[in-house]
This record gives C-alpha cells, structure tokens and sequence, in this order.
C-alpha cells in the first residue's frame, strides 16, 4: 500500500509542477502553421481590378486574446511571403528566405515592438500589402507564423495574440530583403 501512495503523490508533484510552470506563460504563437510554404502563391487580378492571392491565409486575428504577441527567439532561419497591393501590377507575391541571424533579430524586433493601442484609432488607407513570415525553429511546434502589415495601421499579428505596431526598427530588418515592389512601404 505504501507503494501506492508513494507513486500517486509522486504524479501530483508532477502534474502539479508542469501547471505551476505553465501558469502566466503563454504558448508560442503558432497558427497552425504546420508547414513552411515552398513557393509564394498565385495572385490573380480580379474582375474589379483588385491583385489578391489565390489560397492566402490572410491576416490572422487576435480572437479577443490581450496577451501580446512574442515571437520566440533562435529560429533556424525565416520564409517571407510577400503580400501584393490590391493595385499591385505586376500582381504577384514574391517568397524570400533569411538567415538564421536576420531571423533572430527580426525575432527580436518584433518582440520589442510597442503593443497595438487597445483603442479605436483612425488608420490610413491599407492596400493589403504585407510580409507573411513563417519562423523555422528545430523544436516544437516548429513554424510560428507572423503576418506583418505594411499598410493602413500597420498591425503585427499572430493567431491569438493581441498585435503589436510596426516600428522602424521591424521595417529597417524587413527592407534590407524585400523585393524592389515592396520597398514603397518601408520607407525606401
């Protein structure tokens, strides 16, 4: 009987040490993910005019969540998607990869990001150009998505978090690798 007990204490200590570890973290952002993209995908010119994206997962939203986003740091390197203007022409996305160093410090720069106000703000028009950014890590879950916002009011945004605001010190990190179409939004 002393075995018993013994064992049935020791899984409380267990369970009740893996909830106080979790208590007040946050998961990763990860957005069901699941993969990394291979290619950018197809953008079509609709019959209004408008350049969109055939298949976009689009912008993920916060679902009411007032934890702000953190993207975890040490990504093995990063995939950006990036995301035409509804005037786009030509209306294509462009996919482009960075290392494990750009992908930390963009990490990191987003991390730093000041959070979005919790309040109604009046935003410039937003064409739908963004930088989709998938974070490659070696652990679990591996792939935590960010989509970016390079227009309007410029939200950061993970699936479940409340988003953070696009900075200059995001845009610098963003600029260095983003193709000639999408300079215009970081300020080049």
């Amino acid at each position: 009987m002393g075995k018993v007990k013994v064992a049935s204490v020791w899984v409380a200590l267990v369970f009740a040490a893996t909830l106080l570890a979790a208590c007040g973290q946050a998961p990763p952002p990860v957005d069901g993910a699941g993969s990394l993209p291979s290619k950018a995908p197809p953008a079509t010119i609709m019959a209004n005019g408008a350049c969109i994206l055939a298949g976009s997962k689009g912008a993920p939203t916060s679902n009411g969540s007032r934890t702000t986003l953190e993207v975890r740091t040490n990504p093995r390197f990063a995939l950006v998607i990036w995301v035409p203007g509804l005037n786009a022409r030509p209306c294509r996305a462009v996919l482009s990869r960075l290392g494990r160093e750009e992908a930390d410090a963009l990490a990191a720069a987003i991390d730093a990001a000041p959070p979005f106000p919790p309040r109604t703000i009046a935003c410039p028009n937003d064409d739908g150009g963004a930088a989709d950014v998938y974070f490659s890590y070696r652990t679990a879950p591996s792939v935590a998505r960010v989509w970016i916002s390079l227009a309007g009011c410029r939200p950061i945004a993970v699936m479940d978090r409340w988003p953070r605001k696009l900075d200059w010190s995001v845009m610098d990190l963003l600029r260095s690798g983003a193709p000639q179409a999408w300079r215009h939004y970081l300020g080049d």
